[in-house]
């Protein structure tokens, strides 16, 4: 039995499974923290005991992944972003046929960042993480998104090097704990407009900004693209700030389709994916029953995993 607090394992529930019941405003900082460590640390043994039943065909492509989600532990990208251990592990990629990668967030300015090694190339594929609030709420299902939405590849000579390394990643982590005003939503309050605080920020000083610099010391590329169906939540009682579904489970679950599509076709980097999933949520549920959790959050488990098995099976069909 993993040594998850009920907190924390509620944590990963609400914010892998969406149940019913959620909560009206965000968990604590110190907590999320450990909460999201929880969750990566989770999904990493999971990973672990899904690997040795993977049939030979597709345990290399696996394996890259186990390699990507041990590199995140070691990054430690729930924490504030670090300049030394980012540049430790973008340098540890390996190069080859198939793909080395980290994804990364930046918090702040709600970007996500995947840096991808190809050969002697790093490719860096951007994208939004959290959609806006009113773009969410409007939408009667999930929110169709396609990932990333802008890619440079960078020589690795550049990417890793010293210099370059540590300008770069001083600048991402002071983007990843500074809002800038000028980027949020605005609403006009007494013929005044004020920051929208309670919705997500524009990712262009990301998206927009950070990447056309990048793309003056490197290429602009056509990088491969995956269409998800992402379903959010907007939760908000009587607190200041509404809750939100994880950014760190967005981007994991991205990191690891787009490392599958690499490797294998569309459909078998799609199943293999559900696959995963759905071996994951019945750990989940293990953890629920073990922690005699409510019953209504099992049963919600069960139902979830249930229909994700039929439909797995009816797309292997």
């Amino acid at each position: 039995m993993a040594g998850y607090s009920r907190a924390e394992l509620q944590y990963m529930i609400n914010h892998v499974v969406l149940p019913p019941r959620l909560p009206e405003q965000p968990e604590a900082e110190a907590f999320v923290e450990a909460a999201e460590k929880a969750l990566l640390d989770e999904l990493l043994t999971v990973l672990r005991r899904f690997l040795p039943n993977c049939t030979s065909e597709f345990k290399p492509p696996w394996t890259i992944v186990q390699r990507m989600l041990s590199r995140c532990t070691t990054a430690k990208i729930v924490n504030d972003l670090s300049q030394k251990l980012l540049t430790e592990a973008i340098s540890s990629m390996e190069a080859g046929d198939q793909t080395d990668s980290l994804p990364v967030r930046v918090r702040a300015q709600n970007a996500a960042i995947i840096f991808r090694r190809v050969e002697e190339v790093i490719s860096l594929e951007c994208f939004e993480l959290s959609p806006r609030a009113p773009d969410t709420i409007e939408c009667k299902g999930s929110l169709r998104r396609t990932f990333p939405a802008y890619a440079v590849a960078l020589p690795q000579e550049i990417a890793t090097n010293a210099t370059f390394c540590s300008e770069f990643f001083t600048m991402l982590r002071r983007l990843d704990t500074e809002a800038v005003h000028e980027m949020m939503p605005k609403s006009s309050k007494a013929g005044q407009d004020w920051s929208e605080f309670r919705d997500t920020c524009h990712p262009g000083l990301v998206s927009e900004l950070v990447m056309a610099t990048l793309a003056a010391i490197g290429t602009p590329v056509k990088t491969l693209e995956i269409k998800k169906r992402i379903r959010d939540d907007v939760v908000w009682g009587h607190h200041t700030l509404p809750w939100r579904r994880s950014t760190l489970w967005l981007i994991l679950r991205v990191a690891i389709h787009t490392t599958l599509a690499r490797s294998m076709e569309p459909a078998q980097a799609h199943a293999q994916f559900k696959n995963f999933i759905v071996y994951f949520l019945t750990d989940l549920l293990n953890l629920a029953v073990g922690q005699s959790l409510a019953p209504d959050i099992c049963k919600c488990l069960q139902a979830k995993i249930a229909r994700r098995a039929f439909k797995l099976s009816t797309t292997i069909q």
